[in-house]
């Protein structure tokens, strides 16, 4: 990134250099047939193309070969998908901030999505960890009965009343999912506790979960929480 910013303090003669290459020329393998300080003639320039522009493509390139190459080195150290993936969105962060910190911001300034495309990559990884507690949420084996609520009113449930049409076997098994789902969240808060994490991608990192946990939690607490006196509730709330 550092090449990148300075590079942009030459920019006129680098755009000379790039319309000489050619958008995408850089990606070409080299010709061996050529001597390496050949000077390029008046008909490899487009004279009609935009240098900076195409300087714009380059650096483009340029950072999505790093993070592939970055990604590509951390495989095999960092243990987990979640790791990986607070990796990926680190460096993708640290790389926005470096664009938007510097001249590089008005050429890329249309191209940013291609960054971000990374750190969406490294939260839709770490946000897979969260689906086990997730799991612990899901109570479909009693969606059908009749003395259910519709989904939607939880202003209108009575969990005390919905435990009253349950066998023991039924609040045995939520009260299994209530210990389940918070023994699961705990360890997970203190992982993710536990990481270095840029700034934004930790707020970015709690927004998903909390997106993602916080509607089951709340429609399965809702519901049950009578089951055993609201006890389970206290350990996500903390979180978000």
């Amino acid at each position: 990134m550092t090449r990148l910013q300075t590079m942009v303090d030459f920019l006129r003669p680098i755009s000379s250099i790039m319309i000489s290459i050619g958008d995408g020329g850089w990606k070409s393998a080299p010709n061996t047939n050529n001597s390496s300080d050949q000077i390029p003639t008046l008909k490899s320039f487009d004279v009609g193309a935009d240098g900076k522009q195409i300087f714009a493509h380059y650096s483009v390139d340029t950072i999505d070969t790093l993070l592939t190459s970055l990604e590509a080195r951390a495989k095999p150290v960092l243990k987990g998908k979640p790791a990986l993936g607070v990796f990926i969105a680190n460096n993708a962060t640290v790389i926005e901030r470096s664009i938007r910190n510097s001249d590089l911001q008005p050429l890329l300034q249309s191209r940013m999505g291609d960054v971000d495309k990374w750190r969406k990559t490294g939260a839709q990884l770490y946000t897979l960890a969260w689906r086990e507690p997730s799991a612990h949420l899901l109570d479909v084996q009693y969606t059908n009965r009749g003395n259910r609520p519709p989904s939607g009113s939880a202003a209108a449930i009575d969990s005390a009343a919905i435990l009253k049409g349950l066998s023991s076997k039924d609040k045995d098994s939520i009260k299994e999912k209530f210990r389940l789902f918070n023994a699961s969240f705990d360890e997970l808060v203190a992982k993710h506790k536990s990481l270095s994490m840029e700034k934004e991608v930790r707020e970015m990192l709690g927004r998903q979960v909390q997106q993602m946990i916080e509607p089951l939690y709340g429609r399965f607490w809702d519901r049950y929480h009578e089951v055993d006196k609201g006890k389970g509730k206290a350990a996500s709330r903390a979180y978000f």
